[in-house]
C-alpha cells in the first residue's frame, strides 16, 4: 500500500509498468551470473525490458515516479543512490520536471536463486496508454461486428 501511494502523484495517473533484471532463459544461468549493479540498473530502466507491451516509436512516455528493488547480498546503498542519481541526471528527459525526488530505491538482502543480484522496478509511466489504446481499437473493431455480442443477449 505505501508503495502504490508514493507512486501514485495523482488518482487518475495510477498506470504502473514493471521491469526485472536480468532477464535470463532457464538452463543458461551459469552465462550471465556475473552481471555489475550498473549493467543491472541500466537494464532496469531500459524501455525495451518493461514487462509491458509498449509499441510506439519515438514515445517512450515519462515516468511519474518510480520504485526499484535490488535483491542481493553486499549491496551497498551509497553505490546504488550514486547509480541512481547518475542515471538521473543523464535520462532526466525520462522524468517529468514537475515531480522532484521521484525514484524510490530499496535494498533486499535475501540472494536470489541462480545469480547474484537482480533489481526489480516499478513506474508510473505515461506511455501505457499505447496499450489502452491498442486494446480500445481492437474492441472497437469486433463491437462494429457484432462479434460475440451474441454471449451477453443470451445471459440478458
Amino acid at each position: 500500500r505505501k508503495m502504490g501511494v508514493n507512486l501514485v502523484p495523482f488518482p487518475r495517473l495510477h498506470f504502473f509498468t514493471s521491469a526485472y533484471s536480468p532477464l535470463i532463459s532457464q538452463g543458461h544461468e551459469w552465462n550471465n551470473t556475473k552481471w555489475d549493479l550498473n549493467r543491472i540498473s541500466d537494464n532496469v530502466w531500459n524501455p525495451r525490458n518493461l514487462l509491458t507491451s509498449i509499441r510506439k516509436k519515438g514515445d517512450d512516455g515519462k515516468f511519474l515516479s518510480a520504485s526499484v528493488h535490488y535483491r542481493g547480498r553486499d549491496i551497498s546503498s551509497a553505490e546504488i543512490e550514486n547509480i541512481t542519481q547518475k542515471y538521473l541526471n543523464s535520462e532526466h528527459e525520462q522524468f517529468v520536471e514537475w515531480i522532484p525526488h521521484n525514484v524510490k530505491t530499496s535494498i533486499i538482502t535475501l540472494k536470489p536463486q541462480n545469480v547474484d543480484t537482480t533489481a526489480t522496478m516499478v513506474g508510473n509511466i505515461t506511455s501505457v496508454k499505447d496499450c489502452f489504446e491498442r486494446i480500445w481499437e481492437s474492441f472497437n473493431k469486433l463491437f462494429e461486428k457484432k462479434a460475440f455480442l451474441h454471449w451477453y443477449k443470451g445471459e440478458g
